[in-house]
Parts: structure tokens; sequence; C-alpha cells
């Protein structure tokens, strides 16, 4: 399962979070557990990919900054 913020996709793979940029600028990426802990803070690059391993049984909320906008999104591992 996967969803696009405008600038970055964000998908669950094999037990972790991936994140690939589609726009010319960079994002910054936060992921949070549903309880608030942060557990990563990212840069991803102009057209980069991160792969983040992640507890493979929890729920995430990954908020994406790029160009002023801020989304966040939940992502249910499975």
């Amino acid at each position: 399962t996967g969803l696009t913020t405008g600038t970055v996709n964000v998908y669950e793979n094999d037990g972790s979070i991936n994140l690939r940029s589609i726009a010319q600028e960079g994002a910054l990426v936060r992921i949070t557990d549903i309880s608030g802990r942060l557990i990563y803070q990212t840069k991803v690059d102009a057209n980069g990919l991160r792969s983040l391993p992640v507890n493979p049984h929890a729920v995430y909320l990954v908020t994406v900054t790029s160009n002023g906008t801020t989304k966040t999104h939940k992502i249910v591992m499975k």
C-alpha cells in the first residue's frame, strides 16, 4: 500500500517504510509512532530514495513537509 503526498511517494515493503522523492526539490520527512514518539526524521533529496526499517507490526504517522506544505498520513504495517 502506498501514498503520494505530492512530492514524496511513501510505501511499506518487507518491514521498511520506503520514501521516494518525485519532485525536483527535497522534502523533510518525520515518522512517529501512534503515541507521537519520533522514530525517524530525515530529508529526502530531489529524486532520492530512502528505506527506513521499522517494527513490522505497528502503526506510524508519516509527515512530509515540502514547499511550505505539510501533509500527514497513517501507515499500517502488515
